[in-house]
């Protein structure tokens, strides 16, 4: 019977039953340990853009798409290393590769939330309009009334 034929087996039990296949997950493992301590060390906004590629040689491969936060890491190298050796990782040398499309192009978007507004809306809007001296703020609450105005 060849692995192939346990149709009930867990995905991750297939995946470790062969030297390679486990070198692999250990292998992913390990990054995503590193990349979530790297992580936690860097500010919110720059740790959601980046992400690790490699460990090799003590030398840590990470990969960013824009090169304003590019910038800030680079300068912040030493400073993660130190950072990373406190937390176990034996880590000398921190290296950046700029990527050529965002890692988070795919986000999903949020529905619109918008309903039409109601005679009601319309009328505080009106009685704030009566209150705004002349300019462009009430001749842009104007342009609302009338383009939600039912004719």
């Amino acid at each position: 019977m060849n692995r192939f034929s346990q149709p009930d087996r867990h995905p991750m039990q297939w995946l470790t039953a062969n030297e390679q296949s486990s070198d692999l997950i250990m292998a992913a493992h390990r990054l995503l340990a590193l990349e979530k301590h790297l992580k936690k060390c860097l500010p919110a906004t720059l740790a959601q853009q980046v992400a690790v590629t490699a460990y090799e040689d003590n030398t840590l491969t990470l990969l960013i798409y824009h090169a304003a936060p590019a910038a800030k890491l680079r300068q912040m190298t030493s400073t993660l290393c130190q950072a990373m050796l406190r937390g176990g990782w034996n880590i000398k040398k921190i290296e950046i590769r700029m990527g050529t499309e965002p890692k988070f192009a795919h986000q999903e978007t949020m529905e619109r939330q918008a309903r039409p507004l109601d005679a009601d809306d319309l009328s505080h809007f009106e009685a704030l309009q009566t209150q705004l001296e002349p300019g462009r703020l009430s001749d842009a609450i104007q342009a609302l009334i009338k383009r939600h105005r039912p004719d």
